[in-house]
C-alpha cells in the first residue's frame, strides 16, 4: 500500500468512470495509506497483518473496522437514500 510502485490504474479507472456517470465512489486507497503511515511502532509491512489477513489483500479485522468507518462516513456525505427492505 505504501509502495511507490504500487500501481493505482484500477483506481483512476473506476473513480474516472463512475465521475462521468455521475456515481459517487469511494476509494480506500488513501485510507488505507494514511493508516500503514500512522500505524503504532512503525508503517505497516504487507507481512505484518495489520490492515490485510493475507497477500492478496483481504482485509484484517482492524482494515474491516477502517473501511466501515470510512464507509459509514461517505454514505452521511453522500446524502444516499437507503431503504432496506425485509
Amino acid at each position: 500500500v505504501l509502495d511507490d510502485g504500487y500501481s493505482v490504474l484500477p483506481q483512476e479507472i473506476f473513480t474516472t468512470r463512475s465521475a462521468e456517470a455521475g456515481i459517487p465512489a469511494l476509494d480506500l486507497l488513501p485510507f488505507y495509506r494514511l493508516a500503514c503511515q500512522k500505524k503504532p511502532g512503525s508503517v505497516c509491512q504487507l507481512e505484518d497483518r495489520y490492515l490485510f489477513a493475507d497477500v492478496w489483500m483481504h482485509p484484517s479485522p482492524y482494515g474491516h473496522e477502517l473501511t466501515a468507518i470510512q464507509l459509514q462516513a461517505f454514505l452521511d456525505n453522500n446524502d444516499f437514500d437507503l431503504k432496506l427492505e425485509g
